[in-house]
């Protein structure tokens, strides 16, 4: 796998089997690549969680997330098949870094929870996928940075940790700054455009803002968008209809 270095403490999870439900340890959650040794409980927000060339054999398979998941790294990089990620539980807590793969289906449509708390950097890659709602909080000077382009469907929220978008593009509906926990954003030269919603800082307490050169873009097809500042300084804002 590529993308992620595990470290020598670290426990990883292969996902094997085909379609099944994250909580379907006994039968999914394996010791290595391909293997048949499994795990007795479901991944923790410490280990490691691999999809990878082994994880399928066929197409139309789908893992499904039917309990909450928690994990630290996560990659989908090496999957063959074209495998998808669905389910109903509510939220996906991981801890470290977020690979997803141009060779999967993304049609999870729960929180995913990015809650790194180690004081590293962790890196985001959805290759051109879209998630739904995404909720950053993370801790202890702890960083998630974009490695690749980030779209989401409905919110994205920086409730506390420092959230750079490293010179990519965001796409979405909502991108809210909440609360008043130590938040630091960073957009550098990205471009961000929120369709048919809103720019929410409803508390600049605590909250350091870094615009760049960053482009923030409120399209409205019709229905009404939103610009709450917070007072504080951006580069550019454009409305377009």
């Amino acid at each position: 796998n590529t993308g992620i270095t595990f470290g020598q403490s670290c426990i990883a999870y292969y996902w094997v089997g085909d379609s099944g439900n994250w909580s379907d340890y006994a039968n999914h959650w394996a010791t290595r690549s391909g293997g048949s040794v499994f795990y007795n409980q479901t991944p923790l927000a410490t280990d490691h969680v691999v999809f990878d060339a082994n994880s399928f054999t066929t197409s139309g398979q789908t893992v499904t997330l039917d309990v909450v998941g928690k994990c630290y790294n996560m990659t989908w990089l090496s999957v063959l098949f074209n495998p998808n990620l669905a389910g109903s539980a509510q939220n996906l807590e991981i801890h470290g870094d977020l690979f997803l793969s141009p060779s999967m289906s993304q049609n999870w449509t729960g929180r995913w929870k990015l809650l790194a708390n180690d004081g590293n950097t962790h890196s985001i890659n959805l290759f051109g996928k879209t998630l739904t709602d995404i909720h950053l909080a993370t801790t202890n000077n702890s960083t998630i940075r974009l490695d690749g382009n980030l779209s989401f469907s409905d919110s994205l929220t920086l409730a506390s940790g420092h959230f750079n978008t490293n010179g990519k593009s965001v796409f979405g509906k909502n991108f809210n700054l909440t609360g008043n926990a130590s938040r630091t954003l960073t957009l550098g030269s990205s471009e961000i455009l929120l369709n048919e919603g809103i720019w929410n800082v409803d508390d600049p307490t605590n909250l350091t803002l870094s615009a760049g050169t960053s482009e923030i873009i409120l399209k409205s097809h019709g229905d009404t968008v939103g610009f709450v500042g917070g007072n504080l300084s951006y580069y550019d804002l454009r409305f377009q209809t």
